[in-house]
């Protein structure tokens, strides 16, 4: 429902991070965390994916950390003046 969809992207927002358990594809958890321009618009984004099995619940939490720092270095450079 578009409420359910309002609260997910709200989540998402707080997070830093979506989470797909297996939406797309049956056993494959992913993780990503947008990259943004300048003025805070989403451009792209950057996660990664995983058999379900090999990416168990308890690591998506330290996972996201990680790409959530990712994306901020591309942030980074983005906004960097060319050199």
């Amino acid at each position: 429902s578009l409420s359910e969809l309002e609260k997910a992207c709200a989540k998402v927002r707080v997070d830093g991070y979506a989470v797909d358990e297996a939406e797309y594809r049956d056993e494959v958890r992913c993780l990503a965390a947008p990259i943004r321009d300048q003025d805070g618009k989403t451009i792209a984004a950057i996660g990664i994916s995983a058999p379900a099995s090999r990416f168990p619940k308890a690591r998506v939490r330290p996972f996201a950390e990680l790409v959530r720092h990712a994306a901020t270095q591309i942030n980074l450079a983005l906004q960097a003046e060319p050199a």
